[in-house]
């Protein structure tokens, strides 16, 4: 047995206690996996010949009202959603050209704006 330095063998136990760790971190995963499908059986076991929530859940669907509802629910939702976000993407860019507008003049007092308003927008009648 050839002889190791004292740093190496600290290095060698270091290199033990990581494989160590990393063999008992696999056994934790597979344990807990084990767990969930043993879990998982169970209830499938209890739920075998009763409705269950899927089951509901597709019946809801298949309502033709209920569809037509949701359709609804979903567009709505859709435009209000992209309202709100236009109406922040305007605050946003007011913000920042007011914030660039100070910039610039504090760099050049005598520059002339462009005709961009404070929405970022060139106007009606261009």
């Amino acid at each position: 047995m050839p002889a190791y330095t004292r740093h190496q063998r600290f290095e060698l136990e270091a290199l033990r206690i990581q494989q160590r760790a990393k063999l008992l971190a696999l056994a934790i995963r597979f344990a807990v996996l084990g767990f969930i499908v043993y879990c998982a059986g169970d209830a499938v076991k209890a739920l075998a010949g009763q409705t269950t929530v899927t089951q509901i859940f597709v019946k809801l669907l298949s309502n033709q009202g209920f569809s037509n509802a949701l359709a609804w629910l979903f567009g709505v939702s859709g435009v209000g959603y992209g309202y709100r976000e236009r109406r922040l993407r305007h605050q946003d860019t007011k913000r920042l050209a007011e914030r660039v507008r100070r910039y610039e003049t504090a760099i050049d007092p005598g520059r002339r704006s462009s005709r961009l308003d404070s929405q970022g927008d060139y106007g009606e009648d261009d």
